[in-house]
């Protein structure tokens, strides 16, 4: 019975207690009422508010804590809702509060500086919002805080040692991407120990704050961005390796050796991409002795001067899962021992890496990015067996052989590139991009403290143009690139390509492709770029592709497509280069207009696939120097009067009488009225077409004019011949590889070359420039553009004197130290995508229109000689790292009145993307982006009308 008491009293005492506690955990009146006007006034698009009711104790509301006892309000963390309001005052009347989180918002105004007044705040997030303003000194009053970020607003003012005067107990900092200056004494000694420090993306300095290095406690360190140029190695680097997580990244860190760097075994994030750091990896991957090896994670070196070979030493670093070495100068053959590892990311682009990459012995199951672009390697292609792999990019390398079938074993592959190989054969009929969403990135759920969210970007080559994605872009709708231009492919044209619906771009250009277009095109919804160029593709291009609503980039020229382009506002809203080099196919945008049986019946198709071969092979000629060799066809038919000469073939046959010599008059036939068919030495097979050409013992001599661009040439460039009569050269837009140095320096001595013309642009040519331009004064155009050279620029080029200098997109080095003050004649000096250092060329031709340097390592201050440059209608000095002010005189290039003595088409970094641009006359573009300058944007710039 007593126990039966003890029981019922238990009970009534516990429902005592819980009715007391409900009492007193009820929301205070007050607070509840603020919080309710704040929603009023708020944008909520998630309606992440939906809870916040009159009927609802406002301790249950989304994101809303309060004390137990009291019902205060002590937490609101309203984190990545996209709420849209005013920071207000009422916040200054939660007394109580200790924790506010509304990162990840559209807040806008100033920060309130009663904030500093609430003393129980210990935890203060109010970055990646839209606050301007200064920071209230009153938060520096706040002793019980530990977090203060409020990085990624547009603040700005100074920062003193007041505004963290007492903050005693802070342990995380956040102040970047704000627009700070930093006026702190360099003796100051913080109150706190850090052990997360944010100052990415501000405006430091070029040197290392001196109290920085008084926090001995850090865990977390970023100061990306900052400009650092000077840095006491020794110092630095020591107080770097204690720290667990560390981004320098795009700073100006050089003239230093890699082996400095110590990574220290309880490292596990390491950014140091986009310096100027140089030297052999070698110490700073094989100093890890210990069995256990380091924690390291990320490793990112990309975008430095690193050189020599990848050390075989990786057996250490078996927790590493992200590997950037991208865009280097580091050379040889993968080492063995990366096979050890387990990446979620590699990344080896832009390098001279050469050999086979084999995957026989990888068990990288968890791969995810496989980046090999832009290298030498050769074999057969390597498709790792991951199942997680969703980006493989292999372009611009030497892989041979067939696609493998294995990659349409792969469920999550998102993005394929392959372009700019020596790959043959067919394409896989079972070959897609993946079309339901996946999960997050493996790298995405097991790195989550990733400091800079870069790794998440990929560059693509779509729309025409290299473009930087970042990845979840991709994911999150399951949208896809295939990029397999610049190989050998034959095959009809597939339907499988044709029914992605989600596909972003598809890139099947300079290929073999035969066949039609086939009409389930219309059904790629999402399609923003198609590029079926220089193709062998016909009939006529189906009407649903003007389906294609979100296309913004297309191009089908030279193909053999015939009737009327599709009428539709999409598609006619592009220009005719889109279309070019198909003769027979008419209607807007094209200038040749269609009569009454195309645009009803479209034209008769040509069935048989058309040999060019002849095409080709005119244009080589029969200059001295050339080994040229035309071949018979069996079965030809002397052709009659029925039987019409092929226009395709006219004009070729018209070129190549141009540009020889007939001291016999052997080619008196060749005449405009006359049908080709029946001109000397031509024979035309039963459809027009000119299958064989007999010009022996006709006594012609030379020929000046070769043009074979985007022929497929597969070849070593030292094969070719260049002799003295030759004086217009163009190979681009094909595979030739090897070195340049028999091509340029072969011509004799005592004989200068007539040669004004050479392009030898997009193609694989490697090794450096050689010395021996003294003979080729008469260049006017040279244009290596494109290609995988390297070394520098040598001195002999200074004796040229052309309209226009191409080197862009290669691995050259150095500084541009030619002296081109003399070249009274250069227009464009074009030598972005480089790896050129030192200080901005000074020297100045007077009739520049065109200077592109962007995408270098150049620094130093912008010379005041571009001012004199009256001319000057397009400045890009973007990515590169020159600090110091904009000069005020810049305005001075907008006064230009000269017209172009060259026409040339120009890619331009502009609205967001790269654009080309065929006509410069009248743009007027500065591009001074991604570097370290200082200081106001004159006024004059912002004054220029025509820019």
């Amino acid at each position: 019975m007593a126990s039966f008491a003890s029981q019922i009293s238990l009970l009534l005492l516990f429902l005592l207690f819980a009715t007391t506690l409900n009492r007193v955990m009820s929301c205070n009146e007050n607070d509840q009422r603020l919080l309710l006007i704040f929603k009023q006034g708020v944008v909520d698009p998630g309606n992440k508010l939906s809870s916040w009711t009159i009927e609802e104790d406002c301790c249950l509301w989304e994101g809303v804590h309060c004390d137990h006892l009291t019902g205060r309000v002590t937490e609101l963390s309203l984190f990545n809702h996209s709420l849209e309001v005013r920071l207000v005052y009422w916040l200054g009347q939660y007394e109580q509060l200790q924790y506010l989180d509304i990162r990840g918002n559209l807040f806008d105004g100033v920060i309130p500086s009663f904030l500093g007044n609430i003393s129980s705040l210990f935890y203060l997030d109010l970055s990646c919002n839209q606050l301007s303003g200064n920071l209230s000194e009153t938060l520096g009053q706040l002793r019980n805080l530990n977090l203060l970020h409020v990085g990624h607003n547009s603040l700005v003012g100074a920062l003193t040692e007041k505004n963290f005067a007492n903050l005693s107990n802070l342990i995380s900092l956040d102040l970047s991407s704000t627009s700070f200056e930093f006026d702190i004494d360099p003796k100051w000694v913080p109150p706190f120990q850090l052990k997360a420090l944010y100052l990415g993306n501000t405006s430091i300095g070029h040197n290392v704050s001196p109290w920085l290095y008084t926090q001995r406690s850090l865990s977390d360190l970023n100061i990306s961005a900052l400009g650092i140029s000077n840095i006491d190695a020794d110092v630095f680097w020591s107080f770097i390796s204690r720290i667990g997580r560390v981004d320098i990244s795009n700073n100006l860190i050089g003239g230093d050796n890699i082996s400095n760097v110590i990574i220290s075994a309880n490292m596990s994030y390491f950014d140091a991409s986009h310096n100027s750091l140089s030297g052999s990896i070698f110490s700073l991957l094989c100093h890890q002795e210990s069995e256990k090896g380091t924690n390291l994670e990320v490793l990112d070196l990309s975008h430095n001067n690193l050189s020599g070979t990848l050390p075989d030493c990786w057996k250490n670093w078996k927790k590493l899962k992200y590997l950037n070495l991208g865009s280097n100068k580091l050379t040889g053959k993968v080492p063995a021992s990366l096979t050890s590892l387990n990446l979620y990311k590699l990344d080896l682009s832009d390098n001279g890496f050469f050999g086979k990459f084999s995957l026989d012995k990888l068990n990288w199951t968890n791969l995810e990015y496989l980046l090999l672009d832009r290298n030498k390697f050769s074999g057969s292609l390597p498709i790792p067996m991951a199942e997680n792999l969703g980006i493989i990019k292999l372009r611009t390398n030497q892989f041979t052989g067939n696609i493998p079938t294995i990659l349409c074993e792969l469920s999550y592959l998102n993005i394929i590139d392959l372009a700019e190989n020596k790959l043959s054969g067919s394409i896989p009929h079972c070959l897609r991009i993946i079309e339901h969403l996946p999960d997050l990135p493996f790298w995405a759920k097991h790195l989550p403290y990733i400091i800079d969210q870069s790794i998440a970007i990929v560059h693509i080559f779509t729309k025409g143009s290299k473009l930087a994605y970042q990845v979840d872009s991709f994911l999150s709708f399951g949208r896809g690139i295939i990029d397999l231009s610049a190989n050998s492919l034959l095959e009809k044209f597939l339907k499988n390509l044709v029914s992605m619906s989600k596909i972003l771009s598809l890139n099947l250009s300079r290929n073999y492709l035969t066949g039609k277009i086939p009409k389930e095109i219309g059904g790629m919804k999402s399609l923003e770029s198609l590029d079926l160029s220089y193709n062998k593709l016909l009939g006529e291009i189906p009407s649903t592709i003007s389906n294609l609503s979100f296309l913004a980039y297309l191009n089908l020229s030279y193909n053999n497509f015939t009737g009327q382009i599709p009428s539709g506002t999409q598609i006619q809203s592009f220009d005719s280069w889109s279309f070019l080099g198909n003769p027979e196919l008419c209607g807007d945008p094209l200038p040749k207009k269609c009569n009454k049986k195309e645009e009803t019946h479209g034209s008769k198709l040509a069935e048989e696939d058309e040999d060019d071969s002849f095409l080709k092979s005119l244009y080589l000629g029969m200059g001295v120097g050339f080994a040229v060799g035309f071949w018979g066809v069996c079965g030809i038919c002397k052709t009659n009067n029925a039987i019409r000469c092929n226009e395709n073939d006219r004009g070729p046959l018209w070129i190549f009488q141009q540009g020889v010599v007939d001291p016999l008059n052997k080619l008196s036939s060749w005449t405009s009225p006359e049908d080709c068919c029946l001109w000397s030495g031509v024979l035309c097979d039963i459809n027009g077409r000119v299958a064989e050409l007999d010009l022996a013992r006709h006594g012609l001599q030379g020929i000046d004019y070769v043009d074979l661009s985007n022929t497929m040439i597969s070849d070593d460039i030292s094969n070719i011949t260049l002799s003295t009569i030759i004086s217009h050269f163009d190979v681009s837009r094909n595979s030739l590889s090897g070195s340049i140095f028999l091509l340029l320096c072969q011509l004799e001595s005592d004989k200068e070359s007539i040669l004004s013309y050479l392009d030898l642009s997009h193609n694989h040519l490697s090794g450096a420039i050689p010395d021996c331009w003294v003979n080729g004064k008469r260049l006017e155009y040279l244009n290596l553009r494109g290609n995988e050279l390297e070394g520098k620029v040598p001195p002999s080029m200074a004796s040229l004197n052309p309209w226009i200098l191409d080197l862009r997109d290669n691995n050259f080095f150095g500084e541009f130290s030619l002296d081109i003050s003399n070249w009274t004649n250069l227009q464009y000096l074009l030598l972005e995508g480089n790896e050129f250092s030192g200080s901005l060329p000074t020297t100045m031709p007077p009739r520049l229109l065109v200077f592109k340097l962007r995408a270098n390592q150049f620094v130093g201050e912008i010379p005041l000689q571009l001012c004199n440059l009256s001319s000057l209608m397009i400045l890009d000095l973007g990515d590169n790292n020159p600090f110091g002010s904009i000069p005020h005189c810049l305005y001075n290039i907008m006064d230009s009145t000269d017209r172009l003595l060259w026409a040339e088409t120009i890619n331009i970094y502009t609205k967001g993307i790269e654009l080309d641009y065929a006509d410069i006359l009248f743009l007027r573009i500065i591009d001074l982006s991604s570097n370290n300058l200082s200081g106001e944007i004159p006024k004059e710039l912002l004054s220029m009308s025509q820019m």
